[in-house]
């Protein structure tokens, strides 16, 4: 049985770092991770982008790992091939059976919990005079952390990436102490999961997404990080979608 359709670097509007292949063969879906460099030396950095990623594709999803050197949890992966699978093992690739378990539907459940009191924080932050009541903001029994980290942007796509840089160092931190992963499936660390706020500069959001542009704003809510001072959804449309109309009149 051989593979389907295949994407490299898919895209995905909950995940800033996702799988680098997502295939399709005759028994679903394939996320291949081909481990990075940054991976290679921060095992959290992989992790985090492991966890996120079982979080927001579907459960019966498989998981495949190009190891390259770094911190290895093999039984953590459906398959776990060499760096040079290309040239030998790409004939393993097709008819992966699952050897992991699945992520309990509860697990996807409580991660999602957070997004009411992620949007709450943000729109309660968007009036300067208004003071936000965390309080409020914490009846499903999430605990707010209000960190002094801030994601500025200007006009230069350089300041931007550095900016996305420190967004995912950031949920490499986080997310892998808020999660556990036994034998390929994520179970919470805890009964609730905390919601990090930080401040960003508009410019964060519609620097580089220019397809998706509120992909930020949202794939950090679903990481756990509340970024204050963000015009809704909506707004953010309608002005990228100006920007464009602009450009294209000259």
């Amino acid at each position: 049985m051989g593979l389907g359709r295949s994407v490299v670097a898919p895209d995905h509007p909950y995940l800033m770092r996702g799988p680098d292949v997502l295939a399709s063969d005759g028994s679903g879906l394939l996320a291949i991770f081909v481990e990075r460099a940054v991976e290679v030396k921060r095992h959290a950095e992989l992790q985090a982008r492991y966890i996120l990623s079982k979080l927001a594709l579907p459960s019966d999803t498989r998981f495949v790992l190009v190891h390259r050197g770094g911190e290895l949890h093999a039984r953590d992966w459906d398959l776990v091939l060499d760096e040079d699978f290309d040239r030998r093992a790409a004939q393993r690739v097709p008819g992966i059976r699952r050897t992991t378990d699945q992520t309990p539907p509860g697990t996807r459940q409580l991660a999602r919990n957070r997004e009411p009191i992620v949007d709450g924080i943000r729109s309660s932050s968007l009036n300067p005079q208004r003071e936000v009541d965390y309080r409020r903001l914490t009846r499903r029994r999430s605990v707010v952390r209000v960190s002094d980290v801030g994601l500025e942007s200007d006009a230069t796509g350089l300041a931007a990436a550095a900016s996305i840089a420190r967004l995912n160092l950031l949920t490499s931190l986080t997310v892998p102490a808020e999660f556990m992963v036994d034998n390929g499936a994520v179970y919470p660390a805890a009964d609730h999961f905390p919601v990090h706020v930080m401040h960003a500069s508009e410019g964060i959001v519609l620097s580089q997404q220019v397809f998706d542009p509120y992909k930020v704003v949202r794939a950090a809510a679903f990481a756990g990080w509340a970024i204050e001072g963000i015009a809704p959804e909506r707004a953010i449309w309608d002005e990228s979608f100006e920007r464009g109309w602009d450009a294209e009149d000259g």
